[in-house]
């Protein structure tokens, strides 16, 4: 069971860090 809720912290991780790169990058164009 942890490892199954640490994979799927780590793709939520992952997935945030993606929006918020895009959200940063349109933010600065």
């Amino acid at each position: 069971v942890l490892l199954r809720v640490r994979m799927l912290y780590y793709i939520k991780h992952e997935i945030i860090g993606d929006l918020v790169q895009h959200i940063s990058d349109g933010v600065h164009v």
